[in-house]
């Protein structure tokens, strides 16, 4: 049996690998009397981090750890590699580039752990080579094993065979969703279905760590985690004084780690409370990352209830892996950022038709590539492109573009009124037969109707002529709701500009919402708030938000009144 000790790895992921120096002297020196095989420093990273020095190995590994030691020790010390960061470096090489990173360090490390997904372990074999070829030995840890299927399970089984020997094969529980008969069946499949011992890195988050770590231990598990205290990413991990106890260790062995514990690791815990809760076990049993939960506990604005509510939010969201916008989302959502609500606190509201109130954006390409049938099929695709990505503006700059490049071409006289006359005719010709019955938006009616009733100012603001926007609000039942609809006669920016003497407020209490990159532009000429409709866009948030670095911008997939509003703060191309 190996028992290996990964506080200052694990434990990091609350302190940013910062340790007090007194504690890791004293931890390091405890060790070797306490049956622990293996401890794991940290980790090495192959790109500059933020990280304090035990997530950015061999900073931490100074002089007097080895000086704190006892001289006949038999501790092994392993490193932990994520395969993420080995991305874009060429595998062959990764085992010289970690002796050589290691290489100041005062702690000889002769193991290496590579954390990678269960489902991308096959691009970990070259570099898993190298590492051996460096001389280490290597475990791989495969992390959020436990979403495994069966057949994910068997292509994983034969990239970890390819991967030659290994000092050990661990199931990692990375979402702390691993249940024990869940342990016991990919104990046995790892036991049995490659050479290497198997090992288990176990979560608290359903109160299973030190019962799952002796259920695999049962079923043939020979390499067993645990930390101090528990101290581990999200809910913690099994705690080392537990383990250590339970494989037979006598009190006078353990006293001098849980005075340890009782003076370092305390008055972290009292910081930092990490170990089991309510939410940390619905985010096992949901498979929500532990990163998501611990962000949602740190919060000090939130209550209870909205805890449960962002929690609620990622249990139906893909949230296996972190993602900081998936985060601002939950956190919107458990505040109670209702569209509703997010709208009404603005005195004045002002809305784009196409795209937000009604669902006419493909329409509207549609009769235009019609109106320029007979015009080269190439141009007519070129000018469809471009009508996408500028969608919001006036019609007449829309046509503007189209004669200008046809005039190049020798397609079209210079002549733009006749030109225009002709051709955004044919244009209006077709909209007038299909724009009329063109549906309402999901949940536009609602949201207009929520907001009439409390009094809010309503407007419209598009790029669509003023009669043909009449007619279609109309025809949806919503044109009485508006104090005013101004169309494409002015560019928007113009507009909304009137809208603001209009109302006689400030650029602060207005608010466009919009689904167009134009209705961004034009919100951040005239300096008023933007919320951006995403369901009938034509491109992506990304896209749509790009350059406004700083800004915050609310999004909303649609109109529904109760939809919750996500929150994006920096946007770049």
């Amino acid at each position: 049996m190996t028992v290996l000790d990964c506080t200052l790895r694990d434990g990091g992921y609350y302190t940013n690998w910062n340790f007090d120096t007194a504690l890791v002297e004293e931890y390091l020196a405890a060790c070797p009397g306490l049956g622990i095989d293996v401890v794991e420093l940290g980790y090495v990273r192959f790109t500059k981090s933020g990280f304090g020095p035990y997530g950015q190995l061999p900073e931490g590994l100074t002089p007097n750890l080895r000086e704190a030691l006892p001289a006949d020790h038999a501790l092994r010390f392993a490193v932990m590699v994520d395969a993420a960061d080995m991305v874009g470096l060429p595998a062959a090489e990764v085992g010289g580039l970690l002796r050589e990173k290691l290489a100041p360090g005062s702690l000889p490390v002769d193991l290496v752990r590579v954390a990678v997904r269960y489902d991308k372990a096959a691009g970990a074999v070259a570099a898993v080579h190298s590492l051996r070829e460096a001389g280490y030995g290597v475990c791989i840890n495969l992390m959020q094993i436990d979403l495994a299927t069966a057949d994910e399970l068997a292509v994983c089984l034969d990239a970890v065979v390819a991967m030659g020997p290994l000092e050990a094969v661990y199931i990692a529980d990375s979402l702390g969703s691993l249940r024990p008969e869940r342990t016991v069946e990919l104990v046995e499949l790892f036991r049995t279905g490659q050479d290497a011992p198997v090992g288990v890195h176990a979560h608290d988050n359903q109160g299973f760590a030190l019962h799952n770590t002796v259920v695999a231990a049962q079923q043939g598990a020979l390499w067993l985690d645990g930390t101090a205290y528990g101290m581990g990413r999200g809910a913690g991990n099994t705690r080392i004084e537990q383990l250590l106890a339970v494989l037979g260790e006598d009190a006078d062995r353990l006293q001098p780690l849980m005075e340890l514990i009782v003076r370092h690791f305390h008055p972290l815990m009292d910081r930092y409370r990490w170990g089991p809760s309510g939410l940390y076990a619905i985010a096992g049993m949901r498979d929500i990352h532990p990163t998501f939960v611990q962000r949602v506990e740190e919060d000090a604005s939130l209550d209870a209830e909205e805890k449960l509510r962002a929690v609620g939010f990622l249990a139906e969201a893909a949230s296996a892996g972190f993602s900081a916008a998936l985060l601002d989302e939950a956190l919107a959502h458990a505040a109670g950022q209702r569209l509703a609500d997010v709208l009404a606190r603005y005195p004045v509201v002002v809305f784009d038709l196409d795209g937000v109130l009604v669902d006419s954006n493909e329409l509207k390409v549609e009769c235009v590539r019609a109106a320029f049938d007979g015009f080269p099929a190439d141009l007519v695709e070129q000018f469809t492109d471009e009508f996408r990505r500028t969608f919001g503006r006036s019609r007449q700059e829309h046509f503007v573009h189209f004669h200008r490049t046809s005039v190049e071409r020798g397609l079209a006289g210079p002549d733009f009124e006749a030109f225009y006359e002709r051709y955004a005719g044919a244009y209006a010709d077709r909209l007038a037969h299909r724009y009329p019955g063109a549906p309402l938006c999901a949940g536009a009616a609602e949201t207009v109707q929520h907001l009439a009733d409390r009094g809010v100012p309503l407007y419209v603001a598009t790029g669509t002529p003023r009669g043909e926007a009449d007619k279609v609000l109309a025809a949806g039942g919503l044109l009485g709701a508006f104090r005013a609809v101004l169309g494409g006669e002015e560019p928007k920016s113009r507009r909304l500009a009137e809208i603001l003497r209009d109302a006689g407020v400030d650029a602060r209490d207005v608010v466009l919402v919009g689904d167009s990159r134009q209705d961004v532009l034009a919100a951040d000429e005239t300096g008023i708030d933007f919320v951006l409709v995403t369901r009938y866009g034509f491109f992506p948030a990304e896209q749509t938000l790009r350059d406004r670095v700083g800004r915050p911008a609310r999004i909303v997939t649609e109109l529904n009144p109760n939809a919750p509003v996500g929150l994006l703060t920096e946007h770049h191309d």
